[in-house]
């Protein structure tokens, strides 16, 4: 014939059908017209996620995905909602689930991708309340159990933001040791969801009289009595964090009164929850009885267990009503800053 003939070919990989059909033409590919009434094909790519109730644990029915290039559902009974995409994608993608009686939800998600498990926060829980314990501007948490250090030397207190402190002639029993390492590992599933079960160690340790200890220790969570907390602030206790601009906390201090963690006041155990509560993170609550009022007189309860619970379902730096982190790196160094910390009891 004297010339090359050229031919455009496309191939197309249908998943779930398990078929590869291939057409050539000498001209330009025409898309065939869909049939009225017919069912949208698969999508080319696709995972699924199971949805349960973020309280309650209890599969979740009726939820939809959407975002760019995204749909799925709504899941069925067993909570199983499949996602799917036209198009392949290395990066997570942005999309949202939401559903009738739940708060809708705002994360990334690679799909094609691995089955995954999520969760929605009922729309009854409420939500400002869960602000003012975790989310004041972005929630702050623990990823992994911290571990307690007991300094069992009285410590003289001098400021709320001081670095270090001088160890007094008195120094607890050893009986009062153990008593206050129980009312802290009593509370720490508590207060994490029951996520964290115990600390990562735990360790004793008694400076000499006089000489000086750090009080603000990166990667665990420091506790000691203070000689003079009290008289100098009005509270019962004391506490700071440490956290990274992501939101992770990764350092707490615990300032416990000398005469008033000695006593046979009632509350005791209920101040050293709340002061555990905050080395976690949490801060004050004023609109539901919580262990985090600023009275310190109410022990860890079903709202501090629930509320914790979720939290521990999220990432640090989860924004309300219920959005994860976007662009947050893995691999990028983030800085780390102590908070300006908060006093518990002794005031109304």
């Amino acid at each position: 014939m004297g010339g090359t003939v050229r031919l455009n070919c496309r191939s197309a990989l249908v998943i779930g059908v398990v078929a590869v059909g291939v057409g050539c033409s000498s001209g330009t590919p025409t898309q065939p017209s869909p049939t009225p009434g017919a069912p949208a094909p698969p999508a080319a790519f696709s995972t699924s996620a199971t949805i349960v109730d973020a309280v309650t644990g209890v599969t979740l029915a009726g939820v939809s995905a959407g975002g760019a290039d995204i749909s799925g559902g709504p899941s069925g009974a067993d909570g199983v909602l499949s996602i799917g995409s036209a198009t392949g994608q290395s990066m997570a993608r942005s999309m949202t689930l939401t559903r009738d009686g739940s708060v809708t939800r705002s994360l990334a998600l690679r799909v094609p991708g691995a089955p995954i498990a999520l969760s929605m926060i009922p729309s009854t829980f409420n939500l400002a309340a869960f602000d003012e314990l975790l989310r004041v501007s972005t929630l702050r948490r623990w990823t992994s159990a911290p571990p307690l250090r007991i300094q069992s030397r009285v410590l003289q207190f001098t400021s709320v933001s001081a670095a270090q402190a001088t160890g007094l002639t008195d120094v607890m029993s050893a009986a009062d040791v153990n008593r206050l390492e129980e009312d802290l590992t009593w509370a720490l599933p508590r207060l994490t969801g029951d996520t964290f079960q115990t600390f990562a160690g735990v360790t004793r340790t008694t400076v000499d009289e006089g000489e000086s200890m750090q009080v603000l220790n990166t990667g665990m969570i420091t506790v000691a009595r203070y000689q003079g907390l009290t008289a100098a602030t009005g509270y019962w206790g004391y506490s700071r964090w440490q956290f990274q601009s992501d939101g992770t906390v990764i350092g707490g201090t615990i300032m416990l009164d000398q005469d008033f963690d000695s006593s046979s006041s009632p509350y005791i155990r209920s101040l050293r929850a709340h002061e555990l509560g905050h080395a976690l993170g949490y801060t004050h609550v004023t609109l539901i009885t919580s262990v985090m009022n600023s009275s310190a007189r109410a022990e860890p309860n079903t709202f501090d267990q629930q509320a914790t619970r979720i939290a521990f379902q999220r990432s640090p730096g989860n924004v309300r009503p219920d959005a994860e982190p976007s662009g947050v790196s893995p691999n990028a160094a983030r800085g780390a800053v102590w908070s300006r910390g908060e006093g518990a009891g002794g005031r109304e």
